[in-house]
């Protein structure tokens, strides 16, 4: 069928930390979509961009260390730059299903449970024949 999403049990991307600091630039998402036309030196990027060669080289650091860029020496003059398989993915996520794996899923799953316990103990202390203090009041006398 054309247009029908991935199967759910189909290639899958994880996205950890690094990948969302790495795609949280505007400027590597640029040098990501780059790469996706061909492969291309620093200096042929750094023309494209609009960029100096040392700024340039920070970023595929980073694109490098989120596993989204690969660097292609082949012992030539030329050092060139491309996209991994996981950068590719990203770039075409109409072909995979994502999967977001971050410290955040942790963070929601706690705050999840911590919610829930402190629903159930909400209303402990609030039972009839109790006072402020928690200590058993008569019915019908008021605290001052």
């Amino acid at each position: 069928m054309i247009g029908a999403p991935p199967p759910l049990d189909g290639p899958r991307v994880t996205l950890d930390q690094a990948s969302f600091r790495a795609l949280a630039s505007e400027v590597r998402v640029e040098v990501l979509k780059k790469l996706d036309e061909r492969r291309m030196t620093v200096t042929d990027l750094a023309n494209a961009l609009d960029l100096s060669k040392p700024t340039l080289l920070e970023h595929l650091e980073k694109l490098q260390a989120a596993e989204l860029v690969k660097r292609i020496d082949e012992g030539r003059k030329w050092i060139y730059y491309d996209l991994t398989g996981r950068g590719k993915k990203i770039l075409h996520p109409e072909r995979v299903t994502i999967v977001v794996s971050l410290c955040l899923s942790m963070f929601l799953a706690a705050a999840g449970i911590f919610a829930l316990a402190s629903g159930l103990t909400s209303g402990m202390f609030a039972a009839p024949g109790y006072g402020v203090t928690g200590g058993p009041q008569p019915m019908g006398s008021s605290v001052s």
